[in-house]
């Protein structure tokens, strides 16, 4: 005895037998076009890149916890992406052990923050770098932390290959996505920012709060 109880099985045959006795009543679902697919294309490749970068930066993070406590300190909690930021990674980049942290001058930071885009508070950062940099933490033996040190260099490569990617695969979905006839009413249900176009700032793209 059927106990009525839903199940895809069961679904399955009642729509079955909804095809089988009104196929007049009901259409075809249209083809995804060209468009859609790439779109489809894109955005996933898109976000596979993203999990990527996140992944590797996990990968730094465990790096620098058994070898590099200093970067965690100059860094890790800092706002707007910690040590993702283009100042710790371009820090990082050029100083990817704790004894080349330690040497880098003042003038050498400085030049290392602007480089990284900073223009503001550089004198205050400067300082508070060096004093992170030169404080006194446990150190692996020199060539275990000059090995460590290739490592850290190898996955801030990658990392960078990676956001580089993220970036490009994302202009390109939308690129693509606002040649389809439908963008402006799917992203006006979404409240997006109308400025969401190829080129426009990162934070703009995000969904306004609904009112």
């Amino acid at each position: 005895m059927h106990s009525g109880a839903k199940s895809d099985a069961t679904d399955a045959v009642l729509l079955a037998n909804i095809i089988r006795t009104d196929p007049d009543a009901h259409r075809r679902l249209p083809l995804d076009t060209e468009l859609t697919q790439a779109i489809r294309v894109l955005a996933r490749a898109q976000q596979d890149a993203v999990w990527a970068r996140q992944q590797i930066g996990n990968q730094i993070r465990d790096l620098l916890k058994d070898f590099y406590p200093a970067a965690l300190a100059a860094f890790a909690d800092l706002p707007s992406g910690g040590l993702a930021r283009a100042d710790a990674r371009t820090i990082l980049a050029a100083a990817p052990t704790p004894t080349q942290a330690a040497k880098l001058t003042p003038a050498r930071l400085r030049r290392l923050l602007v480089k990284a885009g900073r223009r503001r508070d550089l004198d205050r950062d400067v300082e508070r770098l060096r004093s992170v940099f030169t404080d006194t933490y446990l150190h692996q033996p020199p060539m275990v932390e000059n090995a460590m040190g290739i490592q850290l260099a190898a996955l801030l490569r990658q990392f960078e290959a990676a956001s580089a990617a993220g970036d490009d695969l994302a202009e390109a979905a939308i690129a693509h996505f606002e040649q389809h006839p439908d963008a402006a009413i799917i992203t006006s249900f979404l409240a997006w920012e109308s400025d969401w176009r190829p080129g426009a700032r990162r934070d703009r793209r995000r969904p306004r709060p609904l009112r």
